[in-house]
């Protein structure tokens, strides 16, 4: 039978431990890089050049005007994802990192579906022009989640120490059915 000393010793080991945990060591970053400031710099830099994609019309939507700036974007995205290949483990920084990478292909994807769905754009000379794009695209995606499972599973880790410290404590207290779950 459970007794009330049980549990709140119970309690009082497993609050004890789960603040004793010590933050993951910060890195050390090149020139204070982290995803976040990345993804946001990288937006700044992109929107304004990624908003004139929606700025075209029947008369002037030719491959030949849209391929600069398709290019520079990518050139800014392909930029982006060499910094971010080079970040180490633990860099995501603070922020939210999956809201930055949503403004960045906010950024771009929106003025580049107002441009492919004008009526009367010929998207067959236009859509090829983004292919070199979205491979970019997928590559900074590859390397965001890159980063931010690397630090899941130091967590992971971190977490799973926990766990195998508290199954002792768990069955002195006599609380083996718990450890009989997996603990």
């Amino acid at each position: 039978m459970f007794s009330l000393t049980k549990i709140a010793t119970f309690a009082t080991l497993t609050l004890g431990a789960l603040s004793s945990v010590t933050a993951v060591p910060a890195v050390e970053r090149r020139q204070g890089t982290d995803v976040v400031t990345v993804l946001d710099n990288l937006t700044s830099a992109v929107t304004p050049i990624a908003a004139q994609l929606a700025t075209f019309s029947v008369d002037n939507a030719t491959a030949g005007a849209i391929t600069p700036i398709v290019n520079q974007i990518t050139g800014l995205v392909s930029d982006a994802v060499s910094t971010l290949s080079s970040l180490p483990v633990g860099a995501v920084g603070n922020g939210n990192a999956t809201q930055s990478l949503a403004n960045v292909f906010t950024a771009i994807l929106e003025p580049a579906n107002t441009l492919i769905t004008t009526p009367g754009i010929d998207t067959a000379s236009i859509v090829p022009i983004f292919t070199q794009l979205g491979i970019t695209l997928a590559a900074l995606l590859q390397n965001v989640v890159r980063l931010v499972q690397e630090v899941l599973q130091v967590v992971v880790a971190i977490l799973q120490g926990l766990i195998t410290g508290l199954s002792g404590i768990v069955n002195n207290l006599g609380l083996g059915a718990l450890s009989a779950l997996g603990l």
